[in-house]
Parts: structure tokens; sequence; C-alpha cells
């Protein structure tokens, strides 16, 4: 049970301590592939929001096991000068993972912060594969487009 609890504080500190994210190419293992229909998939309705509103995270598990997710703690990203910036949240989440069963969906609903820039975003978010895979790998959603 501390396990998890502290996988979870962690990536929540890293969330909130980095100003300035290059994404990497996802390095997830081959059966995580992060396709819409397939593997994991990660997205946020609208693609088109403005800054105030609400949108919903959906994490789709098309993975042949099960994953550990807490998308309370997705952090959004602003694409900058060619690279990804952490937008600064002072939101509170339980530090607890969920689970997701193989053929399962989740939907997330979260509010954008009203002082977002119009441009380019994106969520991030840490899963756990389950069983026998100890640790968190980043994923990222598919963009979305914040105009006022």
């Amino acid at each position: 049970m501390k396990k998890p609890l502290v996988l979870a504080s962690l990536l929540l500190c890293a969330a909130c301590t980095a100003p300035h994210l290059d994404a990497p190419p996802l390095t997830l293992p081959p059966e995580m592939n992060v396709v819409p229909g397939a593997g994991l998939s990660f997205t946020v309705e609208p693609r088109t929001a403005a800054p105030g509103t609400a949108v919903t995270l959906i994490l789709r598990n098309g993975l042949p096991r099960p994953v550990s997710y807490n998308l309370c703690s997705s952090a959004v990203e602003q694409r900058q000068a060619g690279g990804w910036t952490a937008i600064p949240s002072d939101g509170v989440c339980t530090l607890e993972l969920r689970g997701l069963q193989p053929g399962q969906e989740v939907r997330y609903p979260r509010t954008l912060p009203a002082t977002l820039a119009p441009g380019e975003y994106r969520f991030r978010t840490g899963v756990e594969l389950q069983p026998n895979r100890a640790g968190l790998e980043q994923i990222y959603s598919g963009t979305f487009i914040v105009r006022r």
C-alpha cells in the first residue's frame, strides 16, 4: 500500500517542480502502443476549449492486462518554442492509484486554468502496468487548442 502512495507522491512532486519539459519520444513497452483503439490511449475532449472551461480526460485500456492510474494528478503542458512547458497548478489530489481493467475506459473532468493563454496544449499523466511492473510510465494526451 505504501509503494503506490510513494510513487504517486514522487510523480506529483516532479510535476510541480519541473518548469520546462522537452517531451522525449514515448519509450513505452511494445504492448503499450498509444494508438486509439489499441493499446493504451489518453485523449482530451473537446479538442478546442476556452480558458476556465471544463475538458474531459479519457484513458482507455486496450491492453491485455490492468493498469493503475490517477488522472487527478495529470499535468497540463503548453507547446512553446518547439518544446513543452508545464503549467503550474494549485490543484490538490489524493495520492492513490486506481485500477483500469482491460477493455475499460475512465473519464475524468478537469477545469482548465482561467489564465491559460491561447495555444496548443496536452496533458501528461503516469500509469503503472499490472502485474509485476513497478514504476510509473509517463504518457501524453493528444493535443488540444485553447482559444478565447
